[in-house]
């Protein structure tokens, strides 16, 4: 084992959450308590604890995502100096306990998206990187695969090479054998620890009472208990620990089951009560005294503002490749966008024969002659016509995937791109397949009649409208997805919104199809006057 090179240092952390329990009548609830101990490079580090004992608040202080609603105090350094956050997430990697992931991708399309974010490299040192993270996570063999067709053992061991592959400094991860049968769990943590021990890394991972084999892998251990924290240092020193403060470990029970025999909360566990006190004692000494009260979490900083017109394209292709890939998608989409489109010219127009003759007689309005408040109401028609037929069709079938919100959260929050990249990403994929449909129209008015034209200033006034539309329906959706709502209550919400606006559009065409009726025979005779036309036009 080579010798560290770079600490991880925490000082006198302290994590509290606002109060939920009415019976208490403090605001908030410490959850940590003056925790204070370091984590070197070089090994795997394993944090243990009973359920509710700070394991992810502590996790969440060490790689800086806190809720709004929490209050934190100490110091985190890393060799000495305090973090810089822009330089701190391109450091940092965190592998959550649920799989998040793009269940169509393979495994290679995977790593490489994740490393084409990077501009410093080069393709073939990304595809070097790539097949190199694979061979360490001992998954190589799967390379073609769909993430979706892996086991449970293989899709972790995906997901620890999609991480990899960036080569963090610092890695975390949130119990990556849970649910794994032993000998999975052993290859994971087995090639956790050649990372750690060949590139000089930090890997912290929490870890629920490992086998005998599975601990013995363990450099150093921090051991976590609801009063605050009971051990941190070498993993195999915790027997000469136990020993020394009184605590005699049963010889029939591994070492990590004793631990939590002895912190269990069972009134009949008579370990646990046997050394209760020298437990408490224990904890009371490795609390620190906090000097300064804890301050509000204040998560502004953590948002890099800058645009990146190249993450967006690169987003832009991904999302369009994840489209490509799912077949049965597109097929649903064509067949629901035939329907919904003809729904809506038959509620518009009464009929199909109405339809083809409203197209074929365009040409006769006389496009010279408007004012330019009738030009601004006929680029409105055609705005409302192309926006209930593609944005609100569109936003519907593809309304906010919980799954897809939570990747590109962690996307943003690991520095991969910004928060206005991936704004202008969801603004440039609007806005093209509401020309797509644009485009469709304008090619069924040449196809029935030759001489129709539309004049460049109604063109123009049509596409700000529609800019200032997408923009405005993007903020929307912006706000819906950044409220801290449950996933099934998110999917909830934006699905009503979603139907809403289907059923509002509906609605209009159906108040205005009588208008229509009553002058769709002035259109065809060419007899509108230019009142007669801004009026149809406005009611629309």
């Amino acid at each position: 084992m080579t010798d560290c090179k770079n600490i991880l240092t925490y000082e006198n952390l302290v994590y509290e959450v606002k109060n939920k329990d009415k019976k208490i009548h403090t605001e908030y609830a410490r959850i940590i308590n003056g925790l204070s101990g370091e984590v070197k490079s070089g090994r795997i580090t394993a944090v243990m604890g009973a359920s509710g004992c700070g394991k992810t608040h502590f996790f969440e202080l060490l790689i800086g995502s806190l809720s709004s609603n929490c209050k934190t105090s100490g110091i985190i350094t890393y060799n000495g100096q305090e973090r810089d956050w822009k330089k701190w997430i391109k450091m940092i990697a965190f592998l959550p306990q649920d799989d998040i992931y793009y269940p169509d991708y393979t495994l290679y399309e995977s790593i490489m998206y994740n490393l084409s974010f990077d501009s410093s490299k080069t393709q073939k040192e990304k595809e070097a990187l790539a097949n190199q993270a694979m061979k360490n996570s001992s998954i190589f063999h799967k390379k073609d695969a769909p993430l979706k067709t892996l086991s449970g053992g293989e899709r972790k061991r995906a997901m620890i090479a999609i991480t990899l592959a960036n080569k963090p400094e610092i890695l975390i991860l949130d119990e990556p054998t849970t649910g794994l049968d032993s000998n999975s769990a052993l290859i994971i943590v087995e090639n956790l620890k050649a990372y750690a021990e060949k590139n000089d890394k930090i890997v912290i991972m929490t870890v629920h009472q490992p086998g005998q084999g599975l601990y013995y892998l363990f450099g150093d251990l921090i051991f976590l208990t609801k009063g605050g924290l009971f051990y941190s240092g070498a993993a195999d020193k915790i027997a000469d620990f136990l020993i020394n403060n009184g605590i005699e470990p049963l010889k029939h029970m591994s070492i990590s089951e004793f631990l939590f025999v002895l912190h269990s909360k069972d009134e009949n566990s008579q370990v646990a009560i046997k050394y209760d006190p020298i437990v408490k004692e224990i904890e009371r000494k490795n609390a620190s005294e906090q000097l300064f009260l804890p301050q509000s979490c204040n998560n502004n900083s953590v948002i890099i503002n800058n645009l990146s017109i190249r993450h967006s394209f690169i987003l832009f292709k991904h999302n369009a490749k994840l489209l490509l890939k799912g077949h049965m998608l597109i097929r649903t989409l064509f067949v629901f966008i035939l329907f919904a489109s003809f729904f809506i010219l038959l509620t518009f127009y009464g009929n199909f024969t109405k339809i083809v003759k409203f197209f074929a007689n365009s040409s006769r309005i006389d496009f010279k002659n408007l004012k330019l408040s009738e030009k601004f109401a006929l680029a409105y028609l055609l705005y409302l016509n192309e926006f209930i037929s593609s944005v609100i069709i569109y936003t519907m079938f593809f309304s906010i995937n919980v799954q897809q919100h939570i990747i590109w959260s962690l996307e943003i929050f690991t520095g991969k791109y910004s928060v206005y990249s991936h704004l202008f990403y969801r603004f440039l994929e609007k806005f093209l397949v509401c020309m797509f449909f644009l485009s469709i129209d304008f090619i069924n008015h040449l196809f029935l009649n030759k001489g129709f034209a539309i004049p460049l200033e109604i063109m123009l006034m049509l596409y700000g409208v529609i800019i200032i539309s997408l923009s405005l329906l993007i903020f929307v959706n912006l706000l819906i997805s950044s409220l801290p709502l449950r996933e099934n209550f998110l999917l909830l919400v934006t699905g009503i919104t979603q139907l809403s606006n289907f059923i509002t559009s509906f609605n209009i065409s159906r108040f205005t199809k009588r208008r229509v009726k009553r002058n769709v025979k002035k259109i065809y005779q060419n007899r509108l006057s230019h009142n007669e036309l801004l009026f149809f036009i406005s009611n629309f």
